[in-house]
């Protein structure tokens, strides 16, 4: 796909992940998540589409961004140590975690635009009824649910959960949801 300069877009964090953090490729990424995907972000953001985020990726982002470090101390180490024990026993290793982070959502905040997140009833309503009807976790459904209150449809992620999300358009590089999209006339091409 070719960006346009009236698209909207969520990201999705998993694409937020393997843009900013440093060590995404290392992390165990397939190559074409870190190729495919920030080359298509640097295309919304030359053509001048717009990119949002809601808050709830922040919390994400940094869980993932916290649990690849950890991988990689304990591959270092060759340890198994607890998130919680990583966490609060390895002051420097936290540093670089907490660096990490600021430095991913602090590139995020200069690509992209927050969402207002308000975890009202109807947003949570509408999350709880999207868990429900489909394949999906509830960070992913309150995202999705922030984003059609703040009219926007279209979501740029690797994850199939959305996928199966009505009203909403994914744009993928994942060849399983392409090809299951095209097996069930789902795939559009513009």
């Amino acid at each position: 796909d070719t960006p346009r300069d009236n698209d909207v877009f969520l990201v999705d964090t998993n694409v937020w992940f393997w843009l900013t953090y440093t060590r995404a490729s290392a992390s165990g990424a397939n190559a074409y998540q870190t190729t495919v995907y920030p080359n298509f972000i640097q295309r919304a953001l030359t053509t001048k589409a717009l990119l949002s985020f809601c808050g709830i990726s922040l919390a994400e982002l940094a869980g993932v961004i916290e649990g690849a470090e950890r991988k990689i101390h304990n591959d270092r180490m060759r340890t198994n140590e607890s998130l919680k024990y990583f966490r609060h026993n390895f002051p420097p290793q936290r540093a670089a975690v907490v660096n990490e982070i600021s430095t991913a959502f602090n590139q995020v905040e200069t690509m992209a635009s927050a969402m207002d997140v308000v975890m009202d009833g109807p947003v949570t309503r509408q999350a709880l009824a999207q868990i429900a009807a489909t394949a999906t976790d509830l960070e992913d459904a309150v995202m999705v649910a922030v984003a059609a209150k703040n009219g926007v449809t279209q979501v740029i992620t690797d994850d199939c959960d959305f996928a199966g999300m009505p009203n909403v358009t994914v744009f993928t590089a994942n060849q399983n949801v392409v090809k299951s999209a095209k097996a069930q006339g789902r795939l559009k091409v513009r």
